[in-house]
């Protein structure tokens, strides 16, 4: 796993966390197989499941731009908090929040569904 702040740990959960690592380092064996350096697929580490990343991936793909904030906080390059500042500004109120608690609980129906609002109401 990459190595994440321990601020960022406590402010988002083990679930967020593990999904963000995912897809750091599923990123980075793209671009290590297009360059030919990545020798086995299937040998690349895991902690979440593939709808996590997913949901986490839409979170992000609404963040437009500010979506290298998830990085940047989960590095400890950015303040805690960044993500929800971030999320709150391309959102509205109250998004962010409504969002990781559906993704805390592995309700992806609802996170969904919250971005959809968000997109719907002409947050996105």
């Amino acid at each position: 796993m990459p190595h994440f702040s321990p601020v960022f740990l406590d402010r988002y959960g083990p679930a967020f966390v593990h999904a963000a690592s995912d897809h750091f380092t599923l990123r980075l064996a793209e671009v290590m197989d297009r360059a030919g350096d990545l020798v086995n697929a299937s040998d690349i580490a895991r902690f979440s499941d593939d709808e996590s990343v997913a949901l986490l991936r839409g979170l992000m793909d609404s963040l437009g731009e500010n979506k290298k904030e998830v990085l940047s906080e989960a590095c400890g390059t950015a303040p805690v908090g960044t993500i929800a500042r971030v999320a709150t500004e391309c959102l509205g109120d109250g998004v962010f929040e409504a969002w990781l608690d559906a993704f805390r609980s592995r309700d992806g129906d609802r996170c969904g569904a919250i971005l959809k609002a968000a997109r719907d109401s002409g947050n996105l």
